[in-house]
């Protein structure tokens, strides 16, 4: 794309408020990619070889958090094929089945720009109060900051509740546009019902505006624009399948999709799924094609069905790394968790990211050829707690952890203990058992002696 017309696409891309809706879709079909499609589906068409060859140090970085979807959700919509460009982005790269996010969108978020676990940040559920102030080294540093390259955010932020969050936006970040937290529950200036259709936008460089282009699709036009300029780090986070779930405009959706045809609450969330997809799969191909890494992975556990708890419902879901010098095929048990986005990205983009507090590099685990990365894990934590902007206590502190086979779940009133391996889906508290097995009794110490 020449100069000028990169600038001509950046600009309608920030002003397109101003389009009818109509105008802007037919802007927006200019400025992404075509997408291939097959029997009046998308293909899924795969990159080219060339873009995924190549060594990985110094990739430019793609970051995608979706909203509101467990590993289970993903699993069935794959299945069914109703998500056909994760598909196939997981055979073109790496998923990772036993990655941990938060049970909850606010501390998912302010661990993977910290690298910090919820309780060091005091984000529960909007307040990022700690920063990383307290901490030396790398671990003082959000994700972004010390980056090589132009880095930007889009989409959803909703890290701070109801302050002010330009300035805060910019940590570690060049621009930011997007909305301050869930649609639903947008501070609106004019008392306005908000929603994927109406919403107030934020933009670094321009006034705070009320949007009538239909969210996820404002979030994908901004990084397709942000593609097209070459952004070395994009980290997207549309606001999809988020509540209040509404059927997108019908011009350029995947064909034979009824969006919202019935009233069942799983089913809903599977079309709007399918929505995400298109669009994933839209900036997915053109970034591939361009020679970045992409990373996919969402916020926790779906809303009705794991969201908010300490079980694996709740806290496991999809994780999946494509792109430049990336292995492809591969399925791995790893034990990963959320906060390790951050050291891995920053030892992606060449930053600095060795002896941070929570955050441990898996780059050894995808890359065809290694970098440096960082110990395995041997086990995975995550927390819940009421308060916002002050530690937990042990009062209100509901804690959980795993090891590669066992898991234990501390809350002030109870503990559970599960055997993942013979039943993943926590059905059988072996605490209720009359006695433990010595091999049971021996996890459940070394659990223990890793919560902190």
């Amino acid at each position: 794309m020449l100069p000028w017309s990169r600038f001509f696409v950046r600009r309608c891309a920030r002003f397109r408020w101003t389009c009818s809706g109509r105008a802007f879709a037919a802007l927006l079909a200019l400025t992404l990619l075509p997408v291939a499609r097959v029997d009046g589906a998308y293909s899924g068409a795969p990159s080219s070889a060339e873009s995924l060859q190549g060594n990985a140090i110094g990739a430019r970085v793609l970051l995608i958090v979706a909203d509101d979807i467990g590993a289970e959700l993903f699993d069935e919509a794959i299945a069914a094929g109703r998500a056909p460009a994760m598909a196939e982005l997981q055979s073109q790269g790496v998923r990772f089945t036993r990655f941990w996010s938060a049970p909850v969108c606010s501390p998912s978020r302010a661990r993977i720009e910290s690298g910090l676990d919820a309780y060091r940040t005091g984000n529960l559920c909007g307040a990022l109060t700690h920063w990383n102030s307290t901490y030396a080294g790398p671990s003082s540093k959000w994700i972004g900051e010390g980056l090589p390259g132009r880095r930007t955010r889009r989409g959803k932020w909703h890290m701070t509740g109801s302050a002010p969050m330009p300035a805060l936006a910019l940590r570690g970040y060049d621009e930011f546009s997007g909305s301050h937290g869930n649609l639903n529950q947008q501070v609106d200036p004019q008392h306005v019902s908000t929603n994927y259709y109406s919403w107030w936008k934020h933009d670094t460089h321009a006034p705070l505006l009320h949007c009538l282009t239909f969210a996820t699709n404002d979030t994908f036009a901004d990084v397709s624009a942000d593609l097209d300029l070459g952004i070395e780090f994009i980290y997207a986070s549309p606001n999809a399948i988020h509540k209040p779930t509404l059927p997108p405009p019908p011009d350029d959706e995947p064909p034979g999709v009824d969006y919202f045809s019935t009233m069942d609450v799983h089913e809903q969330q599977l079309q709007f799924l399918q929505h995400l997809d298109f669009r994933i799969g839209q900036v997915a191909r053109k970034a591939l094609d361009a020679g970045y890494v992409v990373i996919l992975t969402a916020d926790n556990g779906t809303s009705g069905a794991g969201k908010g708890g300490l079980h694996e419902d709740g806290l496991r879901t999809a994780l999946i790394i494509c792109g430049r010098g990336v292995k492809q095929g591969l399925v791995s048990d790893r034990l990963v968790q959320e906060t390790d986005l951050w050291a891995t990205i920053r030892e992606l983009r060449g930053a600095d990211f060795e002896g941070a507090t929570d955050s441990l590099s898996f780059t050894d685990e995808f890359l065809l050829e290694p970098m440096r990365g960082a110990p395995r894990r041997d086990h995975l934590t995550c927390d819940v707690f009421p308060t916002n902007g002050v530690p937990p206590t042990w009062s209100n502190w509901d804690r959980a952890v795993r090891g590669e086979r066992y898991k234990l779940i501390v809350t002030p009133t109870e503990n559970e203990l599960y055997d993942l391996d013979v039943d993943p889906d926590e059905a059988d508290d072996l605490l209720t058992h009359p006695a433990l097995t010595p091999e049971q009794r021996a996890a459940l110490s070394e659990l223990r002696g890793w919560l902190r």
